[in-house]
């Protein structure tokens, strides 16, 4: 189980009530806006989209939910739009009792949707800071990125095609974007999510990079014309250094500046980690895939990445439990196989890898490499030339065949061609385990010379030393809250409760959280507990219940009550009142 906080949240992917399947798109793209807007609350902990989603359409208990994804609260809910109106049903639970903090309806008009995420954001947020501790954020969470509600369509459905992660569904995101800068050519996001899209087309090797690369640049200007400091734009750049021209030091140096305005950005975090395999700081990239881990513990991704760098580190059989674990969350992870395969190969556990070969796109060549590695002087007598055309797969299988040849001149003139072509099969090549021969062959030592470089440090964002409570304020905020009986109102918040005061919800809570060891709600219930306890034990109260008194001391619920008296007094209201009542 993993470890959870109380300042942790998890948003479930809405379900689509509508009547139309397609609108899924809507219900995915507000999950995804609160996921994004929550995350940038300091000290909140938000499950990253990739494991929210991997619960998508699977009714599990909640208690189970929140152990995987280390949270302690779960958002749940659905939407439906109907013409031009979104009905939104939201719940917010707490995981250890299945109590729920706060439940709400919203119809708002589409044109709305902003608003309507920013307000879901803030309400989410303050009762979580409400009963379990201080956060701090503004009063907007969500900015808006387009005037047009069209335009944001197209964008939300771009995104959805983009999360199915093939060649055709990139192209038609690419399809929709576009349609949304022409519906708002001021939409930036819009400009960005063409350009990346494009790398990763050019990155597969599906488009020709010199046609297109001109292209990504464009549309990354005009994105980054439009907004003063973007981290997508930044991870943009990075992605097209790291892939396209394996520029190590200017894709750190990008992504860095990407991670100092999203610092708790899971992909990021993993991208950072993903450059520590060319250049050999397998220590390091452990340390910022298992940030990435701690914010999106469900992300096959992430979990393939750390799987990947320890077998470069030689840690074999860690990494292939972790791919395991990859192909339990998600089978049809084809490079997960491909590694797995690679390491058995490695093992010599030939009937396992042979199992696993139904998955491989290039079955034939994996078991000549075996032969080539692991047969008899006669079995590999018998073994033709490796080829020498282009690879048409995920992983380069002729070039790993080429280096168990006894061929190394050629296998060094192949690996030099695809070192020129940058070719992304075979990026990490340095510490490629399949390439040992090569890297032992005198010719071909000079291509793994790696460029030295500073070691990537590993940041983590140094906080200042917090201001001290101001307790004169606490004093003159216990006054006013016994003098009005502020407490009486059942439904009093911590942003009500600012308004009165005149000061800010962030400042309040601080003071409350830091100076009395508190949350809002322990706060304000210790005055209704003062209050039952008062009018429980007088005469004139005899016939009536303890829960009607608790309703009349400001408590809102039966539950809330009982979990609250018990916890301070160590008894029951009933075995409390009993002990001092005369016999």
């Amino acid at each position: 189980m993993k470890a959870s906080s109380k300042l942790s949240i998890a948003v479930l992917p809405l379900v689509n009530r509508s009547s139309d399947p397609e609108d899924e798109y809507i219900s995915d793209g507000m999950t995804e806006e609160l996921i994004l807007s929550l995350s940038k609350i300091p000290g909140l902990k938000v499950s990253a989209l990739t494991s929210s989603f991997s619960f998508k359409e699977k009714a599990l208990d909640i208690r189970d939910i929140g152990a995987q994804l280390g949270v302690d609260n779960l958002l749940e809910g659905s939407i439906r739009k109907s013409g031009n109106q979104l009905r939104v049903s939201l719940q917010l639970i707490n995981v250890e009792d299945g109590f729920c903090l706060w439940a709400d309806r919203f119809k708002r008009d589409i044109s709305d949707i902003f608003v309507l995420q920013d307000e879901i954001s803030l309400v989410v947020a303050d009762r979580i800071r409400e009963n379990f501790g201080h956060l701090e954020f503004s009063d907007n969470l969500v900015n808006k990125s387009t005037s047009s509600i069209s335009a944001y369509e197209h964008y939300l459905k771009g995104r959805h095609k983009m999360r199915e992660w093939t060649a055709e569904n990139l192209e038609t995101a690419i399809a929709h974007q576009k349609q949304a800068i022409a519906e708002d050519p001021s939409f930036a996001k819009a400009y960005f999510e063409i350009a990346w899209s494009y790398i990763m087309l050019i990155a597969w090797g599906y488009i020709d990079p010199e046609e297109t690369i001109e292209l990504v640049h464009s549309y990354a200007r005009r994105g980054k014309s439009l907004v003063q400091e973007s981290a997508e734009y930044y991870y943009l750049m990075a992605t097209e250094a790291f892939w396209l021209h394996w520029d190590f030091k200017k894709s750190r140096a990008f992504l860095l500046q990407a991670l100092a305005l999203d610092p708790d950005n899971s992909t990021m975090l993993e991208s950072m980690a993903e450059l520590c395999l060319p250049s050999g700081h397998f220590e390091e990239g452990l340390q910022y895939i298992n940030q990435s881990l701690e914010i999106d513990p469900l992300s096959p991704n992430h979990w393939f990445t750390k799987a990947h760098l320890l077998n470069f580190k030689g840690e074999q059989e860690e990494a292939l439990k972790l791919y395991d674990y990859c192909l339990e969350l998600n089978p049809k992870f084809s490079l997960a196989w491909g590694h797995k395969i690679q390491i058995l190969l490695q093992l010599q556990r030939k009937a396992e890898m042979a199992s696993c070969l139904v998955h491989c796109a290039a079955p034939e060549k994996v078991e000549e490499l075996y032969l080539r590695m692991h047969g008899s002087p006669t079995e590999k007598e018998k073994l033709s030339l490796p080829a020498s055309d282009a690879e048409s797969s995920l992983f380069p299988w002729n070039l790993y065949l080429w280096a168990h040849s006894d061929h190394l001149e050629e296998a060094t003139a192949y690996l030099q061609k695809m070192i020129h072509q940058k070719a992304g099969t075979c990026i990490n090549y340095r510490f490629d385990p399949l390439l040992k021969p090569l890297r032992e062959y005198p010719s071909a030592q000079a291509l793994f010379e790696l460029e030295s470089w500073d070691s990537i440090q590993n940041r983590k964002v140094q906080t200042h030393a917090e201001e001290k409570p101001d307790f004169q304020f606490l004093k003159q905020l216990e006054e006013l809250i016994q003098a009005e009986e502020l407490y009486l109102n059942p439904k009093l918040s911590l942003r009500e409760l600012a308004e009165i005061l005149n000061c800010s919800p962030n400042y309040l809570s601080w003071q409350i959280n830091k100076g009395l060891g508190q949350n809002f709600n322990e706060y304000v219930n210790g005055f209704r507990l003062k209050r039952f306890q008062h009018i429980a034990l007088l005469p004139e109260n005899k016939s009536l219940t303890l829960l009607a008194l608790a309703f009349d001391s400001g408590f809102n619920t039966k539950s809330v009550f009982n979990e609250y008296f018990k916890k301070q007094t160590g008894l029951s209201p009933r075995a409390w009142l009993k002990a001092r009542q005369l016999p």
